[in-house]
């Protein structure tokens, strides 16, 4: 029996020393994620970040450390829609012309980007929807202004 105890102990010790070990990191001002994200790299312990969050909320750490993290519990303001990653005049395709869509005129194109192995460098493909004519330009990003003046020097060009 004094092995199991023994054992217990040892184990208590390890936790306790994990949880000073979060406790220093939250007030040094980590977040979850990269203390977890640390100790698993360094190889000191493993932890989930949900783990963290779930000690603090349960008060297994000191109490009050829930000031320590950025949002500090706090939620999103309600009614705020996120715009990063929209675009926000874009035509959907069910929106196009009805000649577009059934092809009877040439002049309709369609674009697109094909980006590189790596993520390096992408090209910009227009091909007519009537007639299949392709266009296509290198481009050395993907950049918004890029594809833009891509854009552009094609219009002009034809």
């Amino acid at each position: 029996m004094s092995c199991l105890w023994e054992e217990k102990d040892r184990s208590q010790k390890k936790f306790n020393k994990k949880r000073e070990g979060v406790q220093g990191k939250l007030e040094n001002g980590w977040t979850p994620e990269q203390i977890s994200g640390r100790a698993k790299v360094q190889g000191l312990f493993s932890v989930s970040f949900k783990t963290i969050y779930n000690a603090i909320a349960t008060n297994l750490l000191l109490p009050d450390t829930i000031k320590f993290l950025t949002r500090k519990g706090k939620n999103k303001a309600h009614g705020v829609v996120e715009t990063r990653g929209t675009i926000s005049d874009k035509k959907m395709i069910e929106e196009r012309p009805r000649e577009a869509e059934d092809r009877s005129e040439i002049g309709h194109f369609e674009s697109d980007t094909i980006v590189g192995s790596g993520r390096q460098g992408a090209i910009m493909t227009y091909v007519c929807r009537k007639s299949r004519f392709l266009i296509a330009e290198l481009m050395p990003d993907r950049k918004a202004e890029t594809f833009n003046n891509s854009t552009i020097e094609i219009k002009l060009k034809l």
